[in-house]
């Protein structure tokens, strides 16, 4: 199966085409809206794909590739590089991004999902269980995660993200483990009390009490009970 290509050498896919099995799309491709992509499809690097596409089970999309809205993704993607995923993306179980991936708001991602270093999440998404997030994540507004999710090398029972604390505008997130608080802040990575110290050392009291109360406030309440979120 071919199309005509472009001056990259990627195939020019129209809209609304159905990709059979185990076809392998070459980079630079250019994927109309409503692609339909069936199970075992690999996409080339910096392939962009449409509004509405879907992508059948075990697809491996290659890095630098740029999603549309309403992308729907089966079991077991790959998507391997710096990403950009539309908004209303759906995932399947066990999908694996590239580093430096980004999320658009509303996405839905499914469980046991692994993703890439510096991941960044838009508004209200929702991750299922057993999730594992690479180190420096970003995460947008009403995030929703499960049970058991992995996120800097520990499971997080819950978080709380806070923001322009020391007058950076960066976002502090805490998380709450089995074993106490923990701080991520840029670079930063520890333990409550290994933060605190730093920043008093640096003079940056407000920003200590700061982060320290919301992380004592964290560990205080009860731990919200998290719910399974279906992928359509």
């Amino acid at each position: 199966m071919s199309f005509k290509c472009n001056i990259r050498g990627g195939w020019i896919i129209p809209s609304f085409e159905t990709i059979p099995e185990r076809t392998i799309i070459p980079p630079n491709s250019e994927i109309g809206v409503g692609v339909r992509f069936l199970a075992g499809c690999e996409i080339g690097r910096r392939t962009i794909v449409g509004d509405n596409a879907e992508l059948g089970e075990q697809s491996h999309i290659r890095g630098a590739v740029k999603f549309g809205n309403q992308l729907k993704a089966a079991d077991n993607v790959v998507f391997d590089g710096d990403i950009v995923v539309g908004n209303h993306a759906t995932f399947g179980n066990c999908v694996t991004f590239g580093t430096c991936a980004k999320i658009g708001d509303s996405a839905h991602i499914g469980a046991g999902s692994r993703f890439g270093h510096i991941p960044s999440f838009g508004h209200r998404v929702q991750l299922h269980d057993d999730v594992t997030i690479g180190n420096w994540p970003m995460f947008g507004e009403s995030l929703v995660f499960g049970n058991n999710v992995t996120i800097d090398g520990g499971v997080v029972r819950d978080l709380i993200i806070v923001s322009n604390v020391d007058g950076s505008g960066r976002q502090v997130i805490i998380y709450r483990r089995d074993d106490g608080p923990y701080v991520r802040a840029g670079c930063f990575f520890g333990t409550l009390d290994e933060f605190v110290k730093r920043a008093t050392a640096e003079d940056k009291h407000r920003y200590a009490e700061v982060v320290s109360w919301n992380a004592n406030f964290l560990m205080a309440t009860e731990i919200p009970k998290r719910v399974g979120y279906p992928v359509a």
